[in-house]
């Protein structure tokens, strides 16, 4: 059965249409009015308010142009609605903008954003006759959907929905419906039990004749009757009323109706709503009666919906919030404020809901109650849910959807833990949440559902072993996540979300790797992924979710190639991400999630053209983000978000002219950032990241002042923010992530006291530090970050103890780091952690050094040849790393100072690595600027060995790498006075 839809609309005309109509009326000379965000959806209640009768009744006043040259054969005075699509369009517009002044043509100009843009963009002097612009509002589905999935409602008839739109459209019709989403592929048992819930049951895998049976017998079990919902059923299902939100091309349907013989065709089109089936019936009807008696809104309407209009802007729907008193918050509008992005505000609507004992009205609760900070009540939510699955396993410990939703609880309550720095705990809930789908994937090993939930699962664990640092662990069980995700993607090879599923694994992988410093394997797992995005973007190039995830494969593989010192490289793949992000950005400009995307694209490219040197370019990209992040912040002021990213944006920038030396205006910037998570932190008193943002800030903005010199400002904005993590770990001293912080903070409030010469007051605040950073390790004695964590504070005491003369304790503090440090490298051999060896190499470096000053040079000497040989092997595992190359170049220059009758051999072959690394990347300024100083430690040691003759070519092409640097503006403040000597003495470099 199919439920005929009538074309009448929802209620009364809106505001915006009826006063555009009356303009459109009473317009006694031309008038251009610019529909702009138009959309198939709002077409139908458009043209109805135009021309109120239907079209094959009355002679219609209204002229429909698909095309603008149709514009030339209209009346003197004719009342025109004219679709604007294309660049084209805008340009015959532009040209022919006299025609419609001679001939006063009253103008409705239907445009979507993009031919919105043409048109102001491309058709400058037409759009400057342009009226008045209106903004056509967002609608969920066209009226014939939203009509008859009321009119089926109201008779209790059951429903066959294909296509998208059905959870939007219900949210609109029936805000306080609750659904109740059941899967036809459930037991029998749980089926039944579910029925028995309140709710309108929509369910999902109708997909044989057996499970309809079986849906039809557990509806009358459980005395069900009215209706139901069945969502894109892959079998007819007769005698239900089918609907769905699709409609018809526009052209195509107005050169189906012309062949058919009808008059204005491309208005009655319209006025139908191009709903295909009403489309195919004026077809075959030369006197048709499309009239169909509206069918009324329901009784039980609730005061959301009759006292708010959602098509109003933001901030009357603000406003309208404030009024809803004690009223239920509606499912409904907590949708529409996450999709605006008032997070803040849809959590409280849903979790007044949950308090209340009714659905939360969104799935993203416990994640945004996270987000700002409410860890307690996240978890009480997610211990709830826990709780109440366990009770219905209680009752059915066999039934597998309910140990599905336990598995999917746990997940949260995993989440919360994590959140909360409680690694160890989350760990234990994540083991049983994949203990679970094991067992569930065991009893039906073909149910893919089953094997993408197990997947989720060792994704979740998986993460969890890379925070605390087991990154052999969490390779373990990402290898399996990829096991899965490839067999899925080969069962499924047509199936675009199964390649997706098998890109993201792919890139989980590869940041385990990334974090384990083993960069060519990462690169090898990042270029396969990047291969998977590449094909579905190119499958699907309107597709804003295969776009985007293409530009993050890109920025993926750009990091590593960053991090690997392949600057060219990490230039190409960012550019590449870049392009993408200005694309979809151009395409939806009012967007903001596209904007923000934008902003850290170009947040990224600046970050490699910070590491090549080339601050200037840096500058112009970060200025970009920052501009873009400022009119974000601008257009909505009261979201935490955009002030946030903001103030990302403000020291990012501020990072760079610290670098250029511009520390005025780096103070500036910083001082911007501080005041705006200050007022974030005052308005959000009890969000834990609120505060930790504004302890960061204030560090950063006292590293600024001890670079210029202002130790005792320094001092105070250390100390504020030592006390900002100090009060953050008071409240949750289980905090992993507090402990942490309040380590970090104390260690940055130590160096400042070194650099002041305070090395009493150093030595305590280390001391505290590595205090913090034992009870840390000791309570997670797996965690390979705590570990490494309290290998950096022994270095930090070791440091300063050898600065006040105790070589005795900093001898004994180096080696306890160095002992960590081997361990750790130790035992991560699949292959040997990159980043363990490295950390390692460094250890060593700094123990050979206090051997040095306390004059045992044979010691120091086997130190740091064991330090050479680490980077000798990882320069040769990845050749292609400068990282490693330039690190290698590092210890043969501590092998030259250590050992003068070589020095000259050993500086030579530092000097033909940079210069390789130089050729190699010739942009990058960095690159280029330690060459020049390899260049010119040679030649003061050929000095030193008497041949002058040989000393002065290196010294030259020093003075000619740093004059190039000083031309473009890429050298560092602190080498501009020695680059002017070298000028003078060099003055033709």
């Amino acid at each position: 059965m199919v439920l005929p839809a009538p074309p009448a609309d929802l209620g009364h005309p809106a505001p915006w249409l009826s006063s555009t109509a009356r303009q459109l009326a009473r317009a006694r000379q031309g008038l251009l009015i610019l529909a702009r965000g138009a959309t198939p959806i709002q077409l139908g209640p458009v043209i109805r308010t135009l021309v109120p009768e239907p079209p094959w009744q009355v002679a219609p006043h209204l002229h429909v142009c698909l095309d603008p040259p149709q514009l030339a054969a209209l009346p003197a005075g004719a009342h025109v609605l004219l679709r604007v699509r294309t660049p084209e369009d805008a340009v015959w517009l532009n040209i022919n903008r006299p025609l419609l002044a001679i001939r006063e043509l009253r103008v409705l100009l239907w445009a979507d954003a993009a031919a919105t843009d043409h048109l102001l963009r491309d058709a400058v002097d037409f759009s400057d006759w342009i009226t008045r612009i209106i903004d056509v509002p967002p609608a969920v589905a066209p009226p014939f959907a939203l009509q008859g999935l009321r009119a089926a409602l109201d008779a209790q008839a059951p429903i066959v929905w294909r296509g998208p739109s059905l959870l939007e459209a219900l949210a609109h019709i029936a805000p306080e419906r609750p659904l109740l989403e059941l899967d036809g592929r459930d037991a029998y048992r749980s089926l039944v039990r579910d029925l028995t819930r309140p709710g309108l049951p929509l369910v999902t895998h109708l997909a044989s004749a057996h499970n309809l049976t079986r849906w039809a017998f557990a509806l009358a079990q459980a005395g069900r009757s009215g209706s139901w919902i069945a969502r894109d059923p892959e079998l007819p299902l007769a005698g239900l009323c089918s609907l769905h939100a699709q409609q018809s091309d526009w052209d195509e349907a107005t050169a189906a109706l012309t062949a058919a013989g009808w008059p204005h065709a491309a208005l009655l089109a319209a006025w139908l709503d191009l709903e295909p089936e009403r489309i195919e019936a004026a077809k075959g009807r030369s006197e048709p009666d499309l009239r169909i008696r509206p069918v009324p809104f329901s009784q039980h309407t609730t005061s959301i919906q009759t006292n708010l209009d959602l098509t109003h802007t933001d901030a009357v729907l603000l406003e309208e919030l404030a009024h809803l008193g004690d009223t239920t918050p509606s499912a409904e509008l907590i949708a529409r404020l996450a999709e605006r992005e008032h997070i803040e505000v849809a959590m409280e609507l849903a979790l007044t809901r949950w308090q209340r004992g009714e659905r939360t009205g969104c799935d993203d609760l416990t994640t945004w109650l996270l987000a700002y900070g409410r860890s307690a009540e996240a978890a009480e939510l997610a211990g709830a849910q826990v709780s109440a699955h366990e009770r219905h396993l209680h009752d059915d410990p066999t039934d597998a959807g309910v140990q599905r939703d336990l598995s999917v609880s746990l997940d949260r309550l995993g989440s919360v833990e994590v959140q909360a720095g409680n690694l160890a705990r989350a760990r234990e809930i994540f083991a049983r949440s994949l203990e679970i789908r094991e067992e569930l994937v065991k009893a039906d090993p073909h149910s893919a559902q089953s094997q993408r939930d197990l997947s989720v699962s060792l994704n979740k664990l998986g993460d969890v072993e890379v925070q605390a640092g087991n990154l052999a662990r969490a390779r373990e069980l990402f290898a399996r996540d990829l096991a899965i995700a490839e067999e899925l993607a080969k069962a499924e090879p047509h199936s675009a979300q199964a390649q997706r599923d098998l890109s993201i694994s792919l890139n989980t992988l590869g940041d385990v790797e990334v974090q384990a410093g083993n960069l060519a394997r990462a690169r090898e797992i990042f270029a396969p992924a990047l291969k998977v995005a590449e094909e579905l973007a190119k499958a699907d190039p309107h597709s804003v979710q295969a776009q985007r995830n293409l530009a993050v494969s890109l920025d993926r593989l750009g990091d590593v190639e960053m991090q690997a010192g392949n600057l060219a490289r990490a230039r190409e793949l960012f550019a590449l991400a870049l392009k993408v992000a200005e694309e979809l950005a151009k395409a939806d400009p009012h967007s903001a999630r596209a904007q923000r995307d934008l902003s850290g694209s170009l947040d990224r490219f600046g970050d490699v053209e910070v590491q090549a040197g080339n601050l200037a370019r840096a500058r112009e990209l970060f200025a970009r983000s920052l501009e873009i992040r400022e009119e974000l912040a601008k257009a909505d002021p009261h979201s935490a978000q955009a002030q946030r990213d903001l103030s990302i944006s403000l020291n990012t920038l501020g990072d760079v002219e610290v670098q250029a030396g511009n520390l005025a205006r780096a103070r500036e910037l910083f001082a911007r950032c501080s005041g705006i998570l200050d007022e974030l932190a005052k308005a959000d008193p009890h969000s834990d990241r609120a505060q930790r943002d504004l302890s960061v800030s204030l560090s950063m903005f006292g590293s600024v002042e001890v670079q210029a010199g202002n130790l005792a400002r320094a001092l105070e904005l250390f100390a504020r923010a030592l006390k900002v993590a100090e009060e953050l770990a008071k409240t949750d001293p289980h905090s992993a992530q507090a402990q942490r912080d309040l380590s970090v903070s104390l260690n940055k409030l130590g160096d400042v006291e070194v650099q002041a010469g305070n090395l009493a007051r150093a030595r305590e605040l280390f001391a505290r530090a590595l205090k913090v950073a034992e009870a840390l390790a000791k309570a997670d004695p797996h965690s390979a970050q705590a570990q490494r964590d309290l290998s950096a504070s022994l270095n930090r005491l070791g440091d300063v103890e050898g600065q006040a003369g105790n070589l005795a304790h900093a001898r004994e503090l180096f080696a306890r780091c160095s002992d960590i440090l081997e361990a750790l490298a130790k035992a991560d051999p699949d292959p040997l952690s990159a980043q363990a060896q490295r950390d390692l190499s460094v250890s060593l470096n700094n123990l050979g050094s206090v051997e040095v000053q306390a004059g045992n040079l044979a010691r120091a000497r086997d130190l740091l040849a064991r330090a050479l040989e680490i980077r000798e092997e990882l320069a040769k595992a990845d050749p292609h790393s400068a990282q490693a190359q330039r690190d290698l170049a590092t210890s043969c220059e501590r092998m030259a100072d250590l050992e003068a009758p070589a020095a000259l051999r050993w500086l030579t072959r530092a000097v033909e690595i940079r210069s390789a690394c130089q050729t190699q990347d010739p942009t990058n300024a960095l690159v280029a600027r330690e060459f020049a100083v390899a260049l010119l430690q040679l030649s003061n040691a050929q000095l030193s060995a008497g041949d002058r003759s040989s000393a002065l070519e290196p010294r030259r092409k020093a003075a000619s790498i740093f004059a190039a640097l000083r031309r473009a503006n890429a050298l560092e403040a602190r080498f501009i006075p020695f680059a002017d000597q070298l000028a003078a003495a060099f003055p033709d470099a």
